[in-house]
């Protein structure tokens, strides 16, 4: 008499039997050596980097961006006439196709920095109508 036989009523306290591990072919000498190849190929490799010292690669060298120097005035033509202009003047400007004043801030290169609507723009000599 099987000692599950005597509690029927528990069918679902029975043995779980998983058959299909006798379905699983445990593949043939072949499979085997690659395995171990593999293995052996991994544990070689996995020796030559810790044996091998530390790569650190260096940096590509990105060239600094040269910024225009900063200057306190700059000589613009306004009708023909050489006028210095300098770092805190208020100016007439043209900036899309409108006409602006304000005081210019900073003077780079030929770049003049004034602000515009509450931003602080860049505009060209060229663009500039009038100093005061």
């Amino acid at each position: 008499m099987n000692q599950y036989e005597e509690y029927e009523e528990y069918d679902e306290y029975e043995p779980i039997i998983n058959e299909t591990y006798m379905d699983i072919d445990d593949g043939t000498y072949e499979d085997y050596h690659a395995q171990r190849l593999r293995q052996s190929n991994t544990q070689r490799v996995f020796n030559i980097t810790q044996s091998s010292p530390e790569y650190e690669p260096t940096p590509e060298k990105v060239p600094e961006i040269k910024r225009k120097p900063e200057r306190n005035n700059v000589k613009i033509y306004i009708n023909n006439n050489e006028i210095v202009l300098k770092k805190g003047d208020e100016i007439i400007y043209n900036h899309d196709g409108e006409t602006y004043s304000s005081q210019v801030f900073a003077i780079n290169g030929d770049d003049i920095s004034v602000k515009y609507r509450g931003k602080n723009i860049k505009i060209k000599a060229s663009d500039v109508k009038k100093v005061y």
